[in-house]
């Protein structure tokens, strides 16, 4: 019991350790922590996402391999670019969103011939105009909602003109807010700003494994706040207002927990980030190729009422992205994901409360498993082990599912694995010292035939103290004293060696217990520590084949059978497995009485009556002890 109750201790001190360190997360395990809760996370996405609707709101027109092989490398031409738009529109588009930035001014062929011939200006002037792609590109960009993406950066440079922000915050806003502040951006020329329905910012955030998980649907220059390209084409895709930010303030920053489109509530991470909405691997949604729309093989139904995202897909183009889901993933692809999942209203996210929640969930299922483990089977608790993680996964996919609720079970799994690997250690370790305890107690007292059934029947017998009915045995050479006077040391120890050997090995094959030796004396008992049925004639047996080889040593037995104490006895210095009672004395003084009674053998009325159908007996006498009378016989053959 007092080893049950330190493994309890050990595997509750290694349940609050395992919570802590999620609580806390200190910094030599919060990298370890992270890459854990990431896995999981991708797991849990890879089995769990939601199917992208048959019909979804967004489609894609793809810079693909096709395209590149019919039109040539990218970049195109602006005019292509804006035949792509025009083309859109007059197919019904609703929004669309180029997921690309027009940072410089195409060249102008006319220009060009202008500027090396000077003379020819005035002839040329008139085709201006019929080779400006960049007013064409506009002009097309003003004919339909139109936005365009910019890319913010940290190397202070800055290109292009912003768009008008989402809000502007105050100086004390500024110092408080955790918004991903960047002091540098690429952005459009005027020309195209200003002709487009606004802009958004095409940055994403890479995990420190090199995976995109996560994407920020703002980031500010200084004070001025600005959404994300996807977050942007929503807003214009659902005609909703951005209604604000909704924060709480945590020691100096405000934390942000949600951002509000209309009436849509959008969860983010205290830097305003969400989970990116996977709906299916790579190219789920709907997509066309750039090169068909630009040769007029586009259908009307697969545009009509939808937001368009432009961007690269080509197998061959730097805009592939490692993603939770795949690790190739079109960047266009990502875009038109987050924009999807904010105008179909599923964004599933990371609750704040969701690390208090794994912490209470491991203190809960390991104090479970610490508790009840060290009292039931192995293959109960394993059963158990997989019960309760099976019961958690539910809960995590019904969570997900109904309730965007991405939830983190993972560490429940390690902290059950260490307790049933603990309590497993604990098991083998008490069985290896059982067995060491075993070796050390009976040793040199039962046969080695014995000793190993004693160490696989663990459990089926004790060695702490019980009564038990026994057979007790004791034998001594009737003239041992006179013996020993003629007889020089060496001599005496040879004989004393012999005889001792001979009949210690009659009590093992007999499967008898060899108490003690004292000076010629040997003890011995049977029907302990194992049950024994014949423990009488067992004892029997053993005595007439002592007497059987000790024909030039004349013995003397006494056997007795009655309920002793048997256990293992002594002190901190020294013990054995022995037994005391009645039976014990009874039968030590029965082998005194061999002599006086010239038999070999005497034995109590009890040993007599459990084993006359096996053995002939002639009573001797009856003698009194401990106060009453007692019948004792001999064998007659």
């Amino acid at each position: 019991m007092k080893e049950k109750r330190n493994l309890i201790l050990i595997s509750l001190g290694i349940v609050f350790l395992i919570a802590g360190t999620i609580y806390f997360q200190p910094s030599f395990f919060k990298s370890w922590i992270i890459k854990l809760e990431s896995d999981t996370y991708d797991r849990q996405l890879r089995r769990y996402y939601r199917p992208l609707s048959s019909t979804p709101s967004v489609a894609i027109v793809a810079i693909d391999d096709k395209s590149l092989e019919e039109v040539g490398r990218w970049p195109w031409d602006r005019d292509k670019i804006a035949k792509i738009a025009l083309e859109l529109k007059r197919l019904g588009a609703s929004v669309i969103a180029f997921d690309m930035v027009f940072s410089e001014p195409q060249s102008n062929a006319v220009k060009e011939v202008m500027a090396a011939a000077p003379a020819l200006s005035k002839e040329l002037e008139p085709f201006l105009t019929q080779f400006d792609a960049d007013s064409a590109l506009a002009s097309a960009l003003s004919k339909s909602p139109s936005l365009l993406g910019f890319a913010f950066t940290t190397n202070g440079k800055k290109v292009g003109t912003l768009p008008s922000p989402l809000l502007t915050l105050s100086s004390d806003e500024i110092q408080e807010s955790l918004i991903p502040n960047m002091n540098g951006y690429i952005c459009n020329l005027p020309l195209f700003q200003s002709a487009s329905a606004g802009s958004g910012f095409l940055n994403t955030t890479i995990d420190s494994d090199g995976i995109l998980r996560f994407s920020p649907l703002i980031m500010r220059d200084q004070e001025k706040v600005y959404p994300a390209f996807a977050l942007a084409a929503a807003k214009e895709f659902l005609s909703a207002p951005f209604t604000g930010i909704v924060s709480t303030k945590v020691n100096d920053f405000q934390v942000i927990q949600s951002i509000s489109l209309g009436n849509r509530t959008i969860h983010t991470d205290p830097w305003g980030r969400i989970l990116i909405p996977f709906e299916g691997p790579p190219f789920s949604f709907p997509y066309l190729s750039a090169v068909d729309l630009l040769n007029g093989k586009v259908d009307s139904k697969q545009v009509q009422g939808k937001l368009i995202f432009i961007g690269l897909s080509a197998t061959a183009s730097s805009d592939l992205m490692t993603t939770a889901i795949s690790p190739a993933f079109p960047g266009v692809e990502v875009q038109a994901t987050i924009a999807n999942g904010i105008i179909e209203n599923y964004l599933p996210y990371k609750p704040h409360w969701g690390r208090g929640l794994a912490v209470l969930i491991v203190l809960i299922v390991g104090a479970i498993a610490a508790l009840t483990f060290p009292f039931i089977s192995h293959l109960t608790a394993f059963i158990a082990s997989l019960a309760i993680l099976g019961i958690l996964e539910a809960i995590n996919y019904w969570a997900w599912s109904q309730h965007g609720l991405v939830l983190s079970f993972f560490f429940p799994l390690p902290t059950l694995a260490i307790i049933f690997v603990l309590d497993l250690l604990s098991v083998i370790v008490g069985d290896i010292k059982h067995k060491k305890e075993i070796k050390k107690i009976f040793g040199e007292t039962v046969s080695a035939g014995t000793l190993d059934q004693m160490l696989q029947k663990k459990g089926t017998f004790t060695v702490a103290g019980e009564s038990k009915e026994i057979t007790v045995l004791f034998g001594e050479i009737w003239d041992f004293p006179k013996i020993a006077a003629n007889l020089s040391a060496p001599q005496l120890k040879e004989f004393l060696n012999g005889y001792l050997t001979d009949v210690s090995e009659i009590v093992f094959r007999e499967k008898g217990v060899l108490d003690r030796y004292v000076r010629d004396q040997l003890a011995a008992f049977w029907g302990a520590p194992f049950p024994e049925q014949n423990h009488a004639s067992l004892a029997v047996k053993a005595a007439l084949a002592m007497t059987a080889i000790s024909k030039d040593r004349k013995i003397g037995i006494g056997i007795d059978t009655g309920t002793a104490q048997v256990g293992d006895m002594g002190s901190k210095f020294t013990h054995s497995y022995t037994a005391i009672g009645e039976p014990v004395d009874l039968a030590h003084h029965l082998k005194k009485l061999t002599v006086k009674y010239s038999v070999p053998i005497l034995v109590s009325e009890r040993t007599k009556v459990l084993t006359e159908n096996q053995f002939n007996y002639r009573k001797v006498d009856e003698i009194s002890f401990n106060g009453k009378q007692i019948p004792i016989y001999s064998l007659t053959g």
